[in-house]
C-alpha cells in the first residue's frame, strides 16, 4: 500500500459521512453511500435475461466464488453483489465495490479464454488491497470506532451498530490499535 494510503482512507471515510448528513461516528450504510455515490446496487435476481441455471450455479451451487462486481458505462454504475450471502458480508462486499469507485480503479478486462465456457478477468492486487482497507475504513472508521468502544457498547451492539461481521469488527480493532489507545487513557486516568 503506498504511503499515505491508510491516512487518507480513514478521512475518505469521514468525508463520505459529513456529505451524507452523518455524525462522524454514525453507521454509515453501504446502499446510502452507493445512491450517494449513483450507483445502483442490485442483485442477480434483478437483472433481466439472466439464466435461471446461472442464477442457480452462483447462488446455489458456488456462492463462496464470487462476491460483488462493479461495471461502468457511459457514467453509468452497477454493483451486481451476492444476495447468498448474510446481510453483514453484503454490506462489507458493497462497501469493497464503493471503496473501488472513490478510489478511482480502472475497472479489471474480462478475458474469453479458448476452450473455456467462462471468461476470465484480470486482477491488480494493488487495487484490490487498497478496496479492501478503505472498504473497512468505510465500515468501520477508526473514529467511530474509538467513539462507541469508549462509550462501552459491547461487541455483539458494535456487530449491529456497524452491520459488519466479527471477523472484520475485530480486525479493524487489531489494526486500528484503539483498544490499547482505550486500555492506556484509562490507565493514565487512574493513575492521577
Amino acid at each position: 500500500m503506498r504511503r499515505g494510503f491508510k491516512t487518507w482512507a480513514e478521512n475518505v471515510a469521514q468525508e463520505q459521512r459529513r456529505v451524507v448528513g452523518l455524525q462522524p461516528h454514525a453507521p454509515l450504510p453501504a446502499r446510502r453511500l452507493a445512491e450517494h455515490l449513483r450507483a445502483t446496487v442490485v442483485g442477480l435476481d434483478d437483472i433481466p435475461g439472466l439464466s435461471a441455471g446461472t442464477k442457480h450455479q452462483l447462488l446455489a451451487v458456488d456462492p463462496d466464488s464470487w462476491s460483488a462486481t462493479t461495471i461502468i458505462h457511459n457514467g453509468y454504475i452497477l454493483i451486481v453483489h451476492n444476495t447468498a450471502h448474510s446481510p453483514r458480508r453484503q454490506e462489507s462486499n458493497l462497501m469493497h465495490e464503493l471503496a473501488h469507485i472513490l478510489c478511482k480503479h480502472h475497472p479489471s478486462h474480462m478475458i474469453q479464454a479458448a476452450n473455456l465456457p467462462f471468461a476470465l478477468r484480470t486482477y491488480d492486487k494493488e487495487q484490490e488491497e487498497d478496496a479492501s482497507w478503505l472498504g473497512g475504513c468505510l465500515q468501520i472508521p477508526r473514529v467511530a470506532l474509538l467513539w462507541v468502544i469508549e462509550a462501552g457498547m459491547s461487541e455483539t451492539k458494535l456487530l449491529d451498530y456497524f452491520g459488519a461481521s466479527r471477523d472484520l469488527l475485530r480486525y479493524r480493532r487489531r489494526i486500528t490499535g484503539v483498544d490499547l489507545q482505550v486500555k492506556r487513557r484509562g490507565n493514565m486516568l487512574q493513575g492521577r
